[in-house]
């Protein structure tokens, strides 16, 4: 019997070489590929652009809610100037519907029924407005006070109409304030 003995050719490293190579790749499993550090300054270079990009996505909508906190503060301010402006027009009103009442008093007391029959037969302050003409003709005076009760009726619903439309204008910056939240 023949006894194993190495080779001394130049061929056997390379035979043990290419068996132990096909040994460890089939019997091991696979590692995972390791990234190059290239690869990983790559990766490192992206995540900084997206953070940078939703920072400065972030500013513009920080700027975009303090400019509209910086609204509703103004439209607040405005809608309290309004109900003040609203009260003190509807005190005017008040104030010039009573001397138009003492007028009326003292032409019906003194007999002048003239301008108490154009005044009742006005269901309303529009109806006044179309017998406006007819008032006149009757007394500069009372056509005046009658002008002055009318106009300050209007001023009031112009106050109080942008007065609402302030209110509306607060809420739908209110609601941009509480999407942009």
């Amino acid at each position: 019997m023949k006894s194993w003995r190495p080779r001394t050719g130049w061929l056997w490293p390379l035979r043990v070489a290419v068996a132990v190579a096909t040994v460890l790749v089939l019997w091991v499993p696979a590692a995972p590929a390791n990234p190059t550090i290239q690869q990983k300054r790559e990766q490192l270079q992206r995540i900084k652009e997206e953070v940078e990009r939703i920072d400065q996505q972030l500013e513009l909508v920080v700027e975009q809610y303090n400019l509209t906190n910086i609204r509703v503060s103004q439209l607040r301010s405005a809608i309290a100037a309004k109900e003040r402006e609203v009260e003190r027009l509807r005190a005017k009103a008040s104030e010039r519907r009573k001397i138009l009442g003492e007028r009326i008093r003292m032409m019906y007391k003194a007999g002048t029924t003239d301008v108490i029959e154009v005044l009742t037969e006005c269901g309303s302050v529009e109806d006044l407005v179309v017998n406006l003409d007819r008032a006149r003709r009757i007394g500069g005076q009372d056509a005046r006070i009658i002008s002055q009760v009318l106009e300050t009726e209007r001023e009031v619903s112009d106050a109080i109409w942008d007065l609402e439309a302030k209110k509306s204008e607060l809420d739908a910056a209110l609601a941009e304030l509480e999407g942009k939240r």
